[in-house]
């Protein structure tokens, strides 16, 4: 076993550098199963005497040649006190003592326990490579009149390529023609494919699932989603938790204390009590139990594992420190804009003038502002045609001012859709502050009138996320951690955003240093996540305990400054990747338990006597592998 309660062995190294089926591999199974075999034999009533012996003897001797090859090469190296040594040590000293069976089945069981550990390991890992496995082979690159293929890491920037169906998108890229679809779920971990058509943006590690698309290259391969991705999950073990670092500190003084009190139990009690026999056996039992392989292989396994299911699920992870950080958040922080809101508008209220109508000011809002590009223009048409109203008409003399709104005339009549300084140009201001009140976020208020007469406003707000206020929610059912709505935007409109996600507080009209110098307050009450876009929230996602960034598949400034990056836009995966990460710590919790509990009465029990080399077997190699099967349900969750 891969036990860290030392320095790693070179056996360590062989089993990681080996993979499963290979040369080293399938040697060790060889030798296994002829120890194995030759134990049985040397059980069986038919023999008896030297014969016996000298079966248990070759048994010890193919179950345990590698353990003694690295036990021998460690100590010349000057590196005694690891798993070698110590279960070396436990094994020849019961066999000289006559404890042969003992001396085998110790050597066996331990074997038995290396492999599930391999295996349990092994699985995680195939686990993260599957999800890794995004880069393209290759790309076909136009030069001249032809496609020709080239490696990603050549490519370069306006560099024409042609994606053919269940070919991988090599580098981030815009789509110039044709139209089909993309599998992005190696990115964002959803299997409904995403439709694409000439404009869209293409990030590398996509599958193109029908039709050919020719797109252009928008960043090298390196500046790229998938190679940001994959680089954030290999160096995702770099940033390991609290429970792991505790865990590394606690094995290298545990294990010279654990050796040090059996090489007391060994000599020391029989200068006074005697039999010395006994007291050696006790201190071999002692050390058989004393190996911390479980506590030391769980919790690492149980925090990898998280982050590869996490993975899986589109939520990269950069080190099982945040997996525990996430499970004890006392207040998540939302930026507003692109985070709890989509970026949009939606209409708020109409209000009119005496003598006007909504129906009126909404058909003449929408015969100007359908030929305007500007956001609010774009909501005001949809608005019309999500109530039926007409405004096919055209609009004649039409004339957009920027930053006042857009003119035009309707069945010979001036109308105009805009600002209040565009009602000032034409007299109407002191009626539409009027009708104003004087407490709106003027910057999404569309003023309309028509012929010379001010008909009213129409009022706008962004438009929440359809499941942000279900994701808050079910955060706040995760024990009710605070949330605050941090924004640089105007009061009113953070308000609405506010009240309308269910956030507990919120500030507005904040720089982002503001925005830091907030955050900073509210995690003096407890560790706290900001949730941003990833872009212009930078410093607040650094300054957070977990800064998690929202639909940042192609920001490199999302994958620099995040702990956590949602690969896709969907805030219902913060719920989940806390609930999930509570999962992870409560088996981090019960492996610890179950180790310590075992190993302390096992250690009690083996000084005073009590625990027989069976004892011992259960205690080391039973709790690791109870333990890494207990981290290895993690890997198994295929969703969150």
């Amino acid at each position: 076993m891969a036990c860290a309660c030392c320095e790693h062995s070179d056996q360590d190294q062989d089993r990681n550098n080996n993979e499963p089926g290979g040369s080293a591999d399938y040697g060790r199974t060889l030798s296994f199963w002829a120890g194995a075999a030759v134990f049985a034999l040397a059980l069986s009533p038919a023999l008896g005497g030297k014969a016996q012996i000298a079966a248990f003897a070759a048994s010890v001797a193919l179950l345990g040649g590698d353990v003694f090859f690295h036990a021998v090469k460690n100590l010349l190296r000057g590196r005694v006190l690891d798993e070698n040594f110590l279960m070396s040590a436990a094994v020849i000293g019961a066999f000289s003592m006559g404890d042969h069976a003992e001396a085998a089945a110790v050597m066996i069981f331990y074997r038995i326990g290396e492999y599930a550990e391999s295996r349990a390991v092994g699985r995680s890992r195939r686990e993260i490579k599957e999800l890794l496995d995004l880069k393209a082979e290759f790309a076909n690159v136009k030069a001249g009149g032809a496609f020709v293929r080239k490696s990603p890491e050549e490519l370069e920037i306006d560099d024409i390529i042609l994606i053919k169906a269940g070919e991988k998108i090599p580098a981030d890229c815009v789509a110039l023609s044709g139209r089909g679809a993309v599998d992005t779920s190696a990115l964002t971990g959803e299997s409904a494919p995403r439709a694409v058509s000439e404009g869209d943006a293409l990030l590398s590690g996509c599958v193109c699932l029908d039709a050919p698309i020719t797109a252009r290259v928008s960043a090298r391969y390196e500046n790229g989603a998938a190679a940001r991705i994959l680089e954030l999950i290999e160096n995702a073990e770099k940033n390991k938790s609290k429970a792991e670092r505790f865990i590394t500190r606690f094995s290298r003084v545990y294990t010279p204390v654990v050796v040090g009190c059996a090489v007391f139990l060994a000599l020391l009690p029989p200068l006074f009590w005697g039999e010395p026999s006994e007291w050696l056996r006790r201190a071999l039992i002692f050390l058989v139990v004393s190996c911390p392989c479980a506590l030391v292989l769980s919790v690492p396994l149980a925090f990898f594992a998280g982050v590869g299911a996490l993975s899986k699920m589109g939520v990269l992870v950069k080190g099982g420190g945040y997996i525990q950080q996430m499970a004890r958040l006392n207040a998540v922080v939302f930026d507003k804009t692109g985070t709890l809101t989509s970026g949009g508008f939606e209409i708020k209220e109409i209000a009119a003038a005496p003598g006007a109508n909504a129906r009126e000011i909404m058909e003449i809002a929408g015969t100007l502002e359908k030929h305007s590009a500007h956001a609010i223009a774009r909501s005001v048409t949809e608005g019309c045609a999500s109530r039926g109203i007409d405004i096919s008409r055209d609009a004649g003399d039409l004339r957009e001012i920027a930053g006042f709104g857009i003119t035009g005339t309707v069945s010979g009549e001036l109308v105009c859709s805009g600002s209040l300084s565009l009602m000032e140009e034409y007299g109407l201001r002191g009626q539409a502050e009027a009708l104003l009140g004087g407490s709106r976020d003027l910057s999404t208020v569309a003023h309309v009138a028509r012929a010379g007469r001010y008909l009213g406003f129409i009022s706008l707000r962004d438009r929440l996320k359809e499941d942000a206020a279900t994701a808050i929610a079910r955060i706040k059912e995760l024990g009710r951690p605070r949330i605050v709505v941090l924004s640089g935007d105007r009061q009113e409109s953070v308000a609405d955003a506010a009240r309308a996600a269910g956030a507990d507080s919120f500030f507005a009209e904040l720089l982002p240093g503001d925005k830091v110098e907030r955050l900073l307050g509210i995690k003096k009450d407890g560790a706290t996540a900001f949730v941003g876009d990833g872009i212009n929230d930078a410093p607040a996602l650094s300054a957070a305990d977990v800064g998690l960034a929202m639909g940042a598949l192609g920001s490199a400034a999302a994958v620099e400054s995040a702990d956590v990056v949602i690969m896709d836009d969907d805030i219902g995966k913060i719920a989940r990747a806390m609930a999930f990460s509570r999962r992870v710590m409560s088996v981090v919790r019960q492996n610890i338990a179950l180790a310590v509990v075992v190993k302390l009465a096992a250690l009690l029990l083996s000084a005073a006597g009590l625990a027989s080399m069976w004892l011992a077997i259960f205690a080391d190699v039973g709790v690791c592998a109870l333990t890494t099967l207990n981290s290895g349900r993690l890997i198994k969750i295929r969703r969150l």
